[in-house]
């Protein structure tokens, strides 16, 4: 945590080195990912290109004042459009040409060129029934573990996988997610013993669990409220109008259109962040007792007798409110506990 910490405070003035108003850059970590974005046409194309390669320069330049060096070959360019015909560029960093992606791996997720989210989908379900080979074993007509049990395995190691990325997810066409419907319903047959015959909805009733292209619909409205509610953020004040996508629905328009259809409203009250005390009060401490002791040598109840004292005298209960902890290491196992009462 603390080596994470430090790295972000190092390169916390990179954003400010990169970002204009033409290029805008995301970091996650030491991943960091610049774009742009300009009208797709040939005239275009190299304007796009100049602007990249202007931000690829300074990039360098503030790695090598900060005596930090980019490695050329982690890095690849990847081109958005939803045209057949998708164009190549001559971006360089540190002379070396950088490589094409048509399909690139961000924070777990897959994206291709047209975001159609079928490679995503793919992975997902490949990673998924590796996953679901735990269920196999734990299923048998006469062994084998409970039907509660498989459905809990499958709901907290399997569904999340299926369902990371939901936010974007929201807008791949129901023929794209309909491959993790099937294979959603696989894991169902496994756990209730079903036979291909058995409707689906009522493997879904049974187990609990509803089609999975409704909770990515569901995680990604969770999602957005929990981001509206933070003050912190940006991107969820835009306007819908702001969104310029000529073959599928952004997003955010994606999200409040299955609001809408739901009647729910996304009004929510901001989250206003709690002050600690510290900064508007100033706290006091005693560690002494009313008597001066050595703990030693002192028989463990008059230390306690003593303890309660100095709290009863110093700390009346009707004026204060009295909260207890303590913690311990076990030498048994070198183990630490804590408690808290009140």
């Amino acid at each position: 945590m603390t080596s994470t910490t430090l790295f972000n405070a190092y390169i916390n003035d990179l954003p400010n080195t990169v970002t204009n108003n033409k290029i805008n850059i995301g970091m996650y970590t030491d991943e960091v990912v610049t774009w742009t974005s300009t009208k797709n046409n040939a005239k275009q194309h190299k304007t796009l290109e100049q602007t990249i390669n202007n931000a690829l320069t300074s990039l360098s330049k503030w790695a090598t004042e900060n005596n930090m060096e980019i490695n050329a070959a982690k890095t690849v360019y990847q081109f958005f459009s939803t045209r057949h015909k998708n164009t190549n560029f001559d971006l360089k960093i540190n002379s070396q040409k950088l490589p094409k992606s048509e399909s690139t791996k961000y924070l777990g997720v897959h994206m291709d060129n047209k975001l159609s989210w079928r490679n995503h989908i793919e992975h997902t379900i490949n990673k998924a029934n590796q996953r679901l080979r735990l269920i196999k074993r734990l299923a048998g007509a006469t062994w084998g573990s409970t039907q509660e049990t498989m459905n809990t395995t499958y709901k907290t190691y399997i569904k999340p996988v299926m369902k990371y990325g939901s936010e974007v997810l929201i807008t791949a066409s129901s023929s794209t997610l309909k491959a993790l419907e099937t294979t959603q319903n696989n894991a169902l047959r496994l756990i209730t013993g079903g036979v291909k015959t058995t409707p689906i909805l009522a493997l879904q009733l049974y187990t609990g669990n509803l089609p999975i292209t409704w909770e990515i619909k569901q995680q990604a409205a969770v999602s957005l409220t929990k981001m509206k509610a933070l003050t912190q953020t940006t991107w969820t004040t835009k306007t819908l109008d702001q969104q310029h996508l000529k073959t599928q629905l952004p997003p955010l328009n994606t999200i409040y259109n299955h609001l809408e259809q739901l009647q729910i409203t996304t009004n929510v009250e901001p989250i206003c962040p709690t002050t600690p005390p510290t900064e508007y009060q100033s706290l006091h401490t005693n560690l002494s007792l009313l008597s001066e002791i050595k703990k030693h040598d002192t028989p463990t109840a008059v230390l306690q007798q003593l303890a309660l004292a100095t709290i009863n005298e110093r700390y009346p209960a009707e004026k204060y409110l009295r909260i207890y902890t303590d913690g311990s290491l076990s030498k048994m196992d070198g183990k630490a506990g804590a408690g808290i009462y009140s």
